[in-house]
């Protein structure tokens, strides 16, 4: 616990403690994992009660003890990009969670080119066409090693250890970073907080570039209503997102480089089968599905985005009995 409030405090002190950030050096973190979560619009920091907390909230792992595996697809803006997703755990003795999750964002077939048809004109045209001298891809990954552990009956504590790798054209990037999260169980009532990229994360290039992520707090807060009658419930759950690195394109509601974001989400679940999920956040508005299958969850969801078009996503989730 203690931990947690050195990270925080360090979230605050940042600018002066680890020098420039790269503003978007974690985008690929930041996309979210889990259809059910993303058509919730990734408001999940205080929900996440399954194999996906180990990425919004890794004290959430503590509510399964069962193993869980999880996979997910999706090809955003047209094609142009491939994320995907995987993570397994299962509880641990004395009341602990451990799980395992990789994300990986790919743009495949990107053509190299350095010379012209004509070397003495610098100009492309119809008769000046590029030369392709290969293909190459941009990769970005992060493998997360989560474990989080039950302190009595209504509070759990836990924390994600995070490689980071990039690889552009020949050259590549290390990083190393942790986040943290608690969440705290109350009648209908669920809160959750969870601390990304805690003390900074650093990505590390062969080039001599660094690359520094900047912690973001996470605040969460669900609400269970059940509604006996129609054999449902109805879950909705709204996150605030602190930032530090000077997001103003993304909100309207800045001080300097610290933003302040907002997401909702709502979920419908009938006969504890079926779903339905709406929700909106500062890029835009999401919705999906999901339905269960015995031991299996499918989800599905919409996820749009003002300025770079729409994206679909798939997951596949198995709990063994």
């Amino acid at each position: 616990m203690k931990t947690f409030w050195l990270s925080l405090i360090i979230f605050f002190l940042g600018p002066s403690l680890t020098g420039a950030a790269s503003k978007y050096a974690g985008e690929f973190m930041d996309i979210g994992v889990g259809a059910r979560a993303l058509g919730m619009g990734g408001a999940y920091t205080a929900l996440a009660a399954d194999i996906t907390a180990g990425y919004w909230n890794p004290a959430g792992l503590t509510q399964f003890s069962e193993p869980q595996l999880i996979l997910m697809h999706s090809e955003q803006f047209a094609g142009l990009e491939t994320y995907d997703y995987a993570a397994l755990g299962k509880g641990l003795p004395n009341g602990a969670t451990a799980s395992l999750s990789l994300i990986r964002l790919g743009v495949d077939d990107i053509p190299i080119s350095t010379k012209l048809e004509d070397p003495d004109d610098p100009n492309i045209s119809p008769t000046n066409r590029p030369i392709l001298e290969g293909m190459t891809s941009d990769a970005e990954y992060a493998l997360y090693f989560s474990y989080a552990r039950s302190k009595g009956e209504n509070l759990s504590l836990g924390g994600s250890a995070k490689l980071v790798h990039k690889r552009l054209a020949h050259h590549y990037g290390l990083g190393l970073g942790f986040d943290l999260g608690v969440m705290y169980f109350w009648h209908r009532v669920q809160l959750g907080a969870a601390l990304r990229n805690a003390l900074t994360t650093l990505v590390a290039w062969d080039t001599g570039q660094k690359e520094w992520i900047r912690p973001e707090l996470r605040l969460g807060i669900c609400y269970f209503l059940s509604l006996k009658a129609l054999s449902a419930k109805i879950t909705p759950t709204v996150d605030l997102s602190l930032r530090m690195d000077n997001r103003r394109n993304l909100t309207a509601n800045y001080w300097g480089h610290l933003s302040l974001g907002q997401t909702w989400g709502l979920e419908y679940e009938a006969y504890r089968r079926v779903a339905l999920r709406v929700g909106m956040n500062e890029v835009g508005l999401s919705a999906g599905a999901g339905i269960r299958l015995g031991s299996y969850r499918v989800d599905y969801a919409f996820v749009g985005h003002n300025d770079l078009g729409n994206s679909h996503m798939v997951s596949l989730m198995y709990a063994w009995p």
